[in-house]
């Protein structure tokens, strides 16, 4: 986030030697300052020194920092010249936290016989800094391959060639969720498996496939 500090001289005489210092939260990590700005790690302020600030004019510097807190993040801005002028403002900045849903689908075995099993392996990670709600996790089988036995953190139900499993009410931020689906081939041929992940957070649906090749032994 990059926060813009205005310092503007009304009066009708230069104001000089002025001293500008922000005091950033314990949420907020400094990352660079303008103009000669520098960071003073021991009390988390930022500090400018400017010579003279004429009458009419307006100085402004610029601080980047990075959240590394959730909530509400107040800075504080103070001012001051050599001609005994003081002034200082408060800003908050609202970090919000975001789920960020990420899955990957592997397949145990592969290539398989004709009437053999391959484990579908599914990892729903959240890599987000909030919990994911109401994750669904629902799989595909196309073509000849047809599911055995499926299981998950819930239940799950079995229609035609699709397994749809129990949504999951919450996904901490960095938890893993594994789900797993035991299938036959049934015809040689690439066989596919199509999973989609929805989420309350994000409802448009990310989707992968994994393709099976399933042989005859001749």
């Amino acid at each position: 986030a990059t926060c813009r500090i205005a310092m503007n001289n009304a009066g009708t005489a230069p104001a000089r030697a002025v001293e500008l210092a922000v005091q950033l939260p314990p949420g907020m990590k400094f990352v660079q300052a303008n103009t000669a700005g520098w960071h003073d790690d021991r009390t988390h302020r930022v500090l400018w020194n400017l010579e003279e600030l004429p009458p009419g004019e307006t100085g402004e510097v610029e601080v980047v920092v990075m959240p590394v807190a959730l909530g509400q993040q107040k800075m504080m801005a103070a001012a001051r010249s050599a001609d005994g002028l003081a002034d200082q403002v408060a800003h908050v900045c609202e970090v919000e936290g975001l789920a960020a849903i990420s899955f990957e689908v592997v397949d145990s075995e592969d290539p398989i016989e004709i009437g053999g099993v391959t484990e579908y392996v599914l990892r729903v990670l959240n890599q987000g800094t909030k919990p994911a709600t109401g994750v669904r996790v629902s799989a595909s089988l196309l073509g000849d391959i047809e599911p055995v036995e499926a299981s998950g953190p819930g239940g799950h139900r079995l229609e035609n060639r699709t397994v749809g499993f129990e949504p999951l009410v919450k996904l901490a931020p960095s938890e893993e969720a594994v789900f797993r689906i035991r299938a036959r081939g049934g015809r040689p041929g690439d066989q596919r498996v199509q999973v989609q992940v929805v989420s309350e957070d994000h409802p448009a649906p990310i989707t992968k496939e994994a393709i099976t090749r399933v042989y005859a032994d001749r």
